[in-house]
């Protein structure tokens, strides 16, 4: 049996769209399933690693001494190419199964009713306008082709690497520069800029939720009204998040390695992505704060008022009585006492669904890919004996 739930995220998708993801459809790649997602990674990864490596091969920049860093030591390279652009495809999958669980609870839990369900209709198509929008792709690639001309003259001549072939002019961009330059960053530039699109629709889906007559209640022990389930981890964006992540640790390793930067000099980035890292994951469900405070407050008036009518009844009922034997066993206290805890419940219901957990959740998944950064600038055998030293 069909839940309403179930009927309302049907056909709902905030990843499916997007130029790119027309034309892997006109070409057969577009498939929901695992191994949909792990062809259409395969497929990117064909068109860009693998030209880039038989590129350098044909002009002895694959490996040798010919460059400082040639392909095969470009870590960094093969990082985003080989794990960061398949983390991106799979966030997908990721992202639109999050937002549908998300959803379907606010219906499965009472929060959102049938009535609801046609309002609720409308949004869906909305959002699936929005994020389809063919002037965010115009604008992805305006930025990106503006990007390209100062991306080169600012990282390329900063080593000698495979981008460049050396000559006696000084060198020339090598083929496959031309093709890394011209075509691959551009793609990840483009799962990237997408990314950050679809991260602004589902604000805005989230938004327009949080406008919907929501039926919270201040007395749920989850001290969210009902709907703490958004701040449960893992939150829709956290795969995406944790690509960019090992994107900006192989970049930094990178200059530390090759060009001998120092580790402190990016602690400033570092800590920015952490702080960004939150942002992106629970900046979306700020919107509900102008609905959970409204309830908090109604709440806290409305149990008052219960409680405080509650307490005059008991005490005209059993004050000043001289014979307590049919007060023994009697429910009323107890009632009392669940009334106080229940009150207390609502004084303490937040006006966010999330807590410190939920973001220091986003800050551990964006700092760990940064950790074995610390093997440039420290020595691990002596660090952990420090850190024993204190402990012992």
């Amino acid at each position: 049996m069909v839940t309403i739930g179930q009927l309302a995220v049907e056909d709902f998708s905030l990843a499916r769209s997007g130029r790119l993801n027309k034309l892997l459809e006109w070409v057969g790649l577009v498939d929901s399933s695992i191994k949909g997602y792990t062809k259409r990674s395969l497929a990117i990864i064909g068109v860009t690693w693998v030209p880039l490596l038989i590129l350098c091969i044909f002009q002895d920049l694959a490996w040798g001494n010919r460059v400082d860093m040639t392909f095969l030591k470009d870590f960094a390279t093969h990082l985003k190419f080989l794990l960061v652009i398949p983390m991106l495809i799979f966030a997908e999958y990721f992202v639109d199964h999050r937002l549908k669980e998300l959803t379907e609870q606010f219906f499965k839990s009472g929060t959102l009713g049938e009535k609801e369900l046609s309002v609720y209709d409308r949004l869906k198509k909305r959002i699936k306008k929005l994020s389809d929008s063919i002037i965010a792709d115009w604008l992805i690639l305006f930025v990106i082709i503006s990007n390209i001309a100062v991306r080169w003259l600012k990282n390329v001549h900063q080593a000698s690497t495979w981008l460049v072939y050396p000559d006696t002019q000084g060198g020339s961009i090598s083929w496959a520069g031309f093709w890394a330059i011209y075509f691959c960053v551009p793609i990840i530039q483009y799962l990237l800029f997408r990314w950050l699109w679809r991260w602004i629709v589902c604000s805005i889906y989230f938004s327009k939720i949080s406008k919907m007559p929501l039926k919270l209640s201040p007395a749920h022990p989850d001290k969210s009204g009902g709907i703490g389930f958004l701040g449960i981890p893992p939150a829709p964006f956290l795969l995406v998040t944790l690509a960019m992540a090992i994107s900006i640790s192989a970049m930094i390793a990178e200059k530390i390695f090759w060009v001998h930067d120092r580790l402190p000099t990016y602690y400033p980035v570092i800590i920015g992505f952490a702080i960004l890292s939150i942002v992106i994951n629970v900046l979306p469900l700020i919107v509900f704060m102008s609905p959970m405070s409204h309830q908090r407050r109604q709440g806290i008036l409305d149990y008052s008022t219960l409680i405080k009518r509650h307490h005059e009844l008991f005490d005209e009922k059993w004050i000043g009585k001289t014979d307590l034997s049919e007060f023994l066993g009697s429910p009323d206290a107890s009632t009392t006492t669940d009334l106080n805890s229940t009150f207390d419940t609502v004084m303490g219901m937040q006006i966010f669904p999330f807590n410190l957990k939920t973001m220091l959740y986003s800050i551990a998944i964006a700092v760990l890919p940064m950790l074995p950064l610390l093997a440039f600038e420290y020595n691990w055998l002596d660090l952990l004996k420090k850190i024993l030293g204190m402990l012992i």
